[in-house]
C-alpha cells in the first residue's frame, strides 16, 4: 500500500463520513475489505463512534418549569412522607416503529481518533411508520399501556378515554 493509496483513501473519507467498509470497497476494488478496514481504523487512525441521543435541547426557559414542579413534589415528599408516593401514577409517551427504515450500525459515521468528542443529534422527526405508546404506573408496576391508533391524535377527548381505562 503506497502513501497515494492512503492519502485518496482519506480524501474519500473527507468527502463522506458515513459509510460502511463494503460500500468502501466498490471505489477501490483492487483492496480488499479486510485491508482497507485496517487502512482506516489502524493506519489513517479512524473508528466508528455513535452520536449521543438527546430528547430536547432545553433552554432555561424549558428548564425553570421543570425546576418548580420538581421542587413542589420535593416540598409534598417532605411533608407526607413515603405515603405520597402511593398516590402517585406517572406516565410516559414513547414513539414505536412499526419496521426500522435504519438500524444503529447503519447510523454510524467514522471519526478521528484524535476528534475531540461525539457529536450530539436531536431525535429524529415523526414518521408515518410509528405510533405513540403511552404507560402508566405507579410504585408497584405498570397500570397501563395504551397505543394510540394510525391518523389519531392526542387531544382532550382522546386523553379522557385513555385516563377511564385506568
Amino acid at each position: 500500500m503506497t502513501d497515494e493509496e492512503v492519502a485518496t483513501i482519506n480524501e474519500k473519507i473527507h468527502e463522506n463520513c458515513h459509510f460502511t467498509i463494503t460500500e468502501f470497497s466498490f471505489d477501490f476494488p483492487q483492496i480488499s475489505q479486510s485491508l482497507l478496514h485496517d487502512i482506516v481504523t489502524e493506519k489513517i487512525g479512524y473508528h466508528k463512534f455513535c452520536a449521543r441521543w438527546l430528547p430536547k435541547l432545553w433552554s432555561e426557559d424549558h428548564k425553570k418549569p421543570c425546576m418548580a414542579t420538581s421542587l413542589t413534589f420535593l416540598e409534598a415528599y417532605e411533608k407526607d412522607g413515603d405515603s405520597l408516593l402511593d398516590r402517585v401514577i406517572t406516565r410516559d409517551e414513547s414513539w414505536v416503529k412499526h419496521e426500522t427504515c435504519e438500524i444503529k450500525k447503519q447510523s454510524m459515521d467514522w471519526g478521528h481518533t484524535s476528534y475531540p468528542k461525539r457529536p450530539m443529534k436531536c431525535l429524529q422527526t415523526l414518521s408515518a411508520r410509528k405510533i405513540m405508546a403511552t404507560v402508566f404506573w405507579d410504585r408497584d408496576g405498570v397500570l397501563l399501556v395504551d397505543f394510540l391508533e394510525c391518523g389519531l391524535t392526542i387531544n382532550s377527548e382522546r386523553y379522557c378515554v385513555t385516563l377511564k381505562k385506568i
